[in-house]
């Protein structure tokens, strides 16, 4: 064959293949078009009730959903037409992300949509990065259906942004915590700010933050909460757990010297920074109905001093769960706490029902232990005591008669632990 004859044929056969290419690019189609009918058909979810279908499709959605195809709800849309159209068609599934952004370029359309997606449902953001500026401008437009925020920054400019985005009426659960260096890791004034934005707040956990503020910066009006119920000091759960360490130091809780808290129903207080004639003159201005306290020791022995801590239960008679974490007895003084158990069952915390302490050497009486535990006999239902040893590689545990005193209570109801976790 001549070249002219040669080239005619290839170009025949490529013509043929182009045409068979066609046909088979047809056929594909046409096969998934026909195998998404019959999905439909045969998918069990797909013949159920869009409000059934959208039910389950929101069990397997977690707590904190992500932007990602391979994440639910995102998952969903790549399934077939029939589980998009129950995805888009349901807003709860998009009413919660959080965001961990590494491009926020590429993610802030996606999380335009999203919540476009959930109408005028109530919101859950949490957003654990850099506040970038375009994140902060599409959450800003749903202000109003936030209820739950969540706000992790590394960088102290970054955490007061919410305070410039207008009110959060809304808004019931808020966590502001830190990711930089501890020593960095200062609440800005806006950061506290935020909370008189949002008049309907009802839980609130501050995590990992110093309060070291300028005098410029020292607010001298008090913030009054009326519908706070839940406050926590508490620390980034991504940190270290050693009590020893300052990177695991909880939040500084001379906050509350700028705050009125007249609804609030359970305290996480780690006793850092606040003074206890400061923490009384909060119990005395809130006059809250406080019914959990659970306080932590400091985190270097060399800061203790004596705080006797039951002068301040004196101010909260409602308080039914008192828990404490302490790496020393000389802290809180467990003795008058428990003589005034014992003395004034009537007065002083006649409602507490559980007491928990926790890490502590114990060297206490065990006798004036036994004597409150059995004045509040039928009061106090659940008594713990986790111990640890003391200077002398020690575990103080009580003695044979003790113990029998201890089983009289547990036959009468009272739920004991003594010894180590």
């Amino acid at each position: 064959m001549s070249v002219k004859e040669l080239q005619a044929s290839i170009e025949e056969i490529s013509a043929d293949i182009d045409r068979q290419q066609e046909v088979l690019k047809n056929l594909e189609h046409s096969r998934s078009a026909l195998q998404r009918q019959l999905n439909a058909l045969c998918d069990p979810v797909a013949q159920l009730p869009l409000e059934i279908s959208g039910e389950i499709f929101m069990q397997c959605v977690p707590i904190r959903p992500q932007l990602g195809a391979h994440h639910a709800p995102m998952v969903f849309l790549n399934i077939c037409n029939a589980w998009t159209n129950i995805a888009i068609s349901t807003p709860g599934l998009w009413t919660a992300i959080h965001i961990e952004f590494l491009n926020a370029e590429a993610f802030s359309e996606l999380l335009e949509i999203w919540l476009i997606r959930a109408r005028n449902h109530s919101l859950s953001i949490s957003l654990r990065t850099t506040f970038y500026e375009d994140v902060a401008t599409i959450v800003q437009q749903h202000t109003e259906q936030i209820n739950s925020l969540g706000i992790y920054g590394d960088e102290p400019r970054y955490l007061d942004r919410p305070a410039t985005m207008g009110s959060f009426p809304s808004l019931e659960t808020l966590t502001i915590g830190s990711l930089g260096p501890l020593n960095a890791s200062v609440l800005p004034r806006q950061g506290l700010a935020v909370l008189g934005l949002a008049p309907n707040l009802v839980a609130c956990t501050l995590c990992n933050f110093f309060t070291q503020w300028s005098p410029a910066d020292i607010i001298t009006d008090t913030l009054v909460l009326p519908n706070l119920r839940y406050l926590k000091f508490g620390r980034d759960e991504a940190r270290p757990n050693s009590r020893g360490s300052d990177e695991s130091r909880d939040s500084d809780d001379d906050v509350l010297r700028y705050l009125s808290l007249p609804a609030l129903e359970t305290l996480y207080l780690p006793m850092t920074d606040l003074p206890l004639e400061d923490f009384a003159s909060f119990l005395k201005r809130s006059s809250p109905p406080l019914q959990k306290l659970v306080v932590s020791g400091p985190h270097r022995t060399a800061d203790l001093e004596y705080i006797p801590l039951d002068e301040c239960l004196r101010l909260v008679p409602l308080l039914t769960h008192f828990e404490l974490y302490s790496p020393d007895e000389r802290f809180l003084g467990l003795d008058p706490f428990f003589a005034a158990l014992a003395e004034a069952p009537s007065t002083f915390l006649p409602s507490l029902q559980i007491i928990k302490i926790h890490d502590h050497p114990w060297e206490t009486s065990y006798e004036l232990l036994v004597r409150a535990l059995s004045v509040r006999r039928g009061q106090i239902t659940q008594f713990e005591l986790h111990l640890i040893p003391d200077a002398t590689g020690q575990m103080i545990m009580p003695a044979a008669e003790i113990r029998v005193a201890l089983q009289e209570l547990v036959a009468d109801g009272m739920d004991i632990h003594i010894g180590p976790k």
